[in-house]
């Protein structure tokens, strides 16, 4: 089964960067559970990002053609990240196309 997994990059109001994932199924319809964590620190000698998972919300996606569509956030980030991402029907290009699982 073909997966799919969806990064949204935000920057907050002091203009630094936070990401949120989701990931599904990709005949996964509806809602997607997301979840926000920190930056990693590009000179840290360990991987840091795993202890700042935290749940962040939903994202949906619908595709209306192979290479674009229709993304639809409601993202509340958690601490220390602080605030919400609410955006309806945003269209989106999509870089590969959209793959149809076959029987």
């Amino acid at each position: 089964m073909a997966r799919e997994f969806i990064t949204t990059y935000l920057y907050d109001a002091a203009g630094e960067p936070r990401w949120v994932l989701a990931d599904g199924l990709a005949s996964d319809l509806g809602n997607l559970p997301t979840k926000a964590f920190q930056v990693h620190c590009p000179s840290c000698g360990w991987i840091d990002f795993a202890d700042s998972e935290r749940s962040a919300g939903t994202m949906r996606r619908e595709f209306v053609a192979p290479n674009s569509g229709n993304l639809t956030t409601q993202f509340v980030l958690p601490l220390p990240m602080i605030g919400t991402w609410s955006r309806n029907q945003v269209p989106i290009s999509i870089l590969t196309p959209v793959l149809t699982e076959q029987p």
